[in-house]
């Protein structure tokens, strides 16, 4: 088997709903105070539960997968004053503000956003309503990054984008002319943060941004695959998708183990959910023929197949061999048993003189008797 090109997972977007299951942790204890311990499926680089953070301990503002991280300042001016948090398979549309949205924002406020969607392969981030997009430049700040940890060396009044982590620095110079907000933008992650921070004076309206998280539900589509054959057909096998969600309806084209002819085709697995969400796995399974074969090569079900023609006809006639061979020695047999009578050969006539030398050498046998 050879390798042509991978498989392709296909997104199918109707209306956006919410049956990606939330899966809890294989050990909840891996979270603090008993905070609710999520599995994350598509984790590349991170660990692979989640921890849903609460505000356990006021204005410290807890962060981190784990839930054991501070968050920037909390040994600061600026305690966090704002915590909020959306985890779990509803969050995969929703929206953050600003406090007092679409009125002014409060001074000295530090706020602190975390968002977790469950088996999430991209997240899409708009700015949006009625207050339109109001940041104070070089004074307050806003920052959307990747991931839950939120860490001082994030926070350098710009964008950043290396391995691994990817932040995005707003305030009202992110705002084009003629324009009342700033452009959408995407990451490429199942969850994020958001910190908001103001000084002492000068008052806006602030800002509300919406995202919509497309998710995953297949995982580990198959590559393409050639097959060579000797046969007009072929035995093809492969492990199928694995499923996050066991809720969402499967359906395949083909399952491992089907019969292919030579040629080109197409396997398509499709989950849909009953939001109509779909997502497609699809990958091409080519068959042809090698360039050389000999019969050892053949199955034996193709060798019996192509050969049974001639077969039953030497069966046929050793059949008819042996019902005649068996039949000559029957018909021998019964003839060397039949019974023959002696022949008696013939008696002879009376021969007039042979009688009378008979007599003669009788008496003359008595004659001589003493």
């Amino acid at each position: 088997m050879s390798v042509l090109l991978q498989g392709t997972l296909l997104i199918l977007t109707g209306t956006l709903g919410y049956s990606q299951a939330d899966i809890p942790c294989e050990d909840p204890s891996v979270c603090p105070n008993g905070t609710k311990c999520f599995y994350r499926p598509c984790s590349p680089r991170e660990e692979d539960f989640v921890c849903e953070c609460s505000d356990m301990i006021p204005g410290i503002g807890l962060v981190g997968y784990d839930c054991n991280s501070f968050g920037p300042n909390h040994n600061g001016r600026y305690r966090p004053s704002y915590y909020e948090t959306c985890y779990g398979s509803h969050c995969r549309e929703g929206s953050f503000q600003s406090s007092g949205y679409p009125n002014q924002y409060r001074n000295r406020e530090t706020a602190i956003y975390l968002l977790f969607v469950p088996g999430a392969r991209n997240i899409t981030f708009t700015f949006e309503g009625e207050g339109g997009f109001e940041i104070e430049a070089y004074k307050d700040d806003l920052y959307v990054g990747t991931g839950l940890d939120i860490n001082p060396q994030d926070l350098k009044f710009k964008d950043i984008n290396t391995k691994g982590k990817e932040v995005r620095y707003f305030d009202n110079g992110s705002v084009a002319v003629d324009e009342r907000y700033p452009p959408p933008f995407s990451f490429k992650t199942d969850a994020a943060w958001m910190y908001f921070e103001t000084d002492i004076n000068i008052q806006l309206r602030g800002w509300r941004l919406s995202w919509t998280a497309e998710v995953n539900v297949l995982k580990h589509c198959p590559d393409s695959m050639v097959i060579e054959t000797c046969n007009n057909e072929e035995k093809v096998s492969w492990t199928e998708p694995s499923v996050i969600d066991p809720s969402v309806n499967v359906t395949s084209s083909n399952l491992p183990g089907d019969i292919f002819s030579i040629g080109s085709h197409t396997v398509v697995f499709e989950t849909e959910e009953r939001f109509q969400n779909v997502e497609q796995c699809i990958f091409k399974i080519e068959v042809k023929k090698k360039p050389t074969c000999t019969n050892s090569s053949r199955p034996m079900y193709v060798f019996l197949i192509t050969t049974t023609p001639a077969l039953v006809m030497i069966l046929l006639l050793g059949i008819s061999l042996c019902l005649f061979l068996r039949y000559k020695r029957s018909t021998k047999a019964n003839r060397d048993e039949e019974v023959t009578p002696p022949a008696i050969p013939p008696r002879s006539p009376i021969d007039p003189r042979r009688n009378y030398e008979n007599a003669m050498h009788r008496s003359h046998f008595y004659d001589q008797a003493p």
